[in-house]
């Protein structure tokens, strides 16, 4: 219970810095990923191979969209243009609490609430936010979502 609240400190952390710099600190996103595998390893014998699905279908996902950009872009690099690591090292977090089922509802929901954010940040034409701010939706709606599992 402890190890679930200093991960949600962690990941409110990591919103509030990729909301304001539009960046997250490497060392922020490794306590994260440290303790992430501290809650893979105590949960279940199940969430190794929930973790291991989800990488995969995540690593799809973005394999598909990096060849999706290279072919409509050519000469531009995805992770500098479109995407940041730090918005793949939070997803591969992720990765590490939801059933597979509810990892693909996750990235849905995720998406929308990015696509959302986007319009409205592109509808408000505001400078400070020229990309979404990706790593700090994720983990807020993983805040929430393991704030739910604490409650419940």
């Amino acid at each position: 219970m402890s190890l679930h609240i200093i991960i949600i400190c962690l990941l409110l952390w990591v919103a509030f810095f990729d909301f304001k710099d539009r960046s997250i600190p490497v060392l922020l996103l490794v306590a994260l990923s440290i303790l992430a595998i501290i809650h893979l390893y105590t949960a279940s014998q199940f969430n190794i191979l929930y973790f291991g699905i989800n990488a995969c279908l995540l690593g799809i996902q973005i394999l598909l969209m990096v060849a999706w950009f290279w072919w409509r872009k050519k000469g531009q690099s995805f992770f500098k243009e479109a995407f940041g690591l730090g918005d793949v090292w939070i997803l591969f977090i992720s990765a590490v609490f939801f059933e597979p089922l509810t990892f693909v509802w996750f990235i849905v929901i995720a998406s929308l609430v990015s696509l959302i954010t986007g319009i409205i940040l592109k509808f408000l034409k505001t400078e400070a936010y020229q990309f979404i701010p990706l790593a700090a939706i994720v983990s807020v709606i993983i805040s929430i979502h393991l704030i739910f599992n604490l409650v419940s």
